[in-house]
């Protein structure tokens, strides 16, 4: 956040063959969400609870561990594990998964509410998504 202006900023990080690892939080400070998250590179990313304006991974298989929670979309590339208990949330926009989805753990993935696109939706969902 731009403290100054209260304009949240964006963060970028381009990692090229290197795992991305965000152990806590993202954005969740006390001036509130960041801007757009984007994550670049070829390596695996792992994301812990995040509250942008966006998120977008352009990555190898992307394992999120917390809730993702977002003002617009979310697009994620890559594969995407998802952890237990995880919730994506996002305000009248699109959860758009270009690859497989899948649980981190033996719970069934669940985006309920969400518009889940592409074939990449879990199979237990794969009925309710469009193609």
């Amino acid at each position: 956040d731009n403290a100054a202006s209260g304009t949240p900023e964006a963060l970028m990080v381009n990692a090229g063959n290197g795992a991305v690892t965000f152990d806590g939080s993202v954005g969740p400070g006390a001036n509130g969400a960041i801007g757009g998250l984007t994550v670049n590179g070829s390596g695996a990313t792992s994301l812990g609870a995040v509250k942008a304006a966006s998120l977008a991974t352009n990555t190898g298989t992307t394992t999120l561990n917390g809730n993702i929670t977002t003002t617009a979309g979310q697009t994620y590339n890559g594969a995407v594990l998802l952890g237990s208990g995880v919730a994506l949330n996002t305000t009248n926009n699109a959860v758009d998964f270009k690859s497989t989805v899948d649980n981190a753990t033996s719970s069934t993935p669940e985006a309920t509410g969400l518009p889940c696109r592409k074939s990449a939706c879990p199979s237990a969902r794969r009925s309710a998504c469009p193609k």
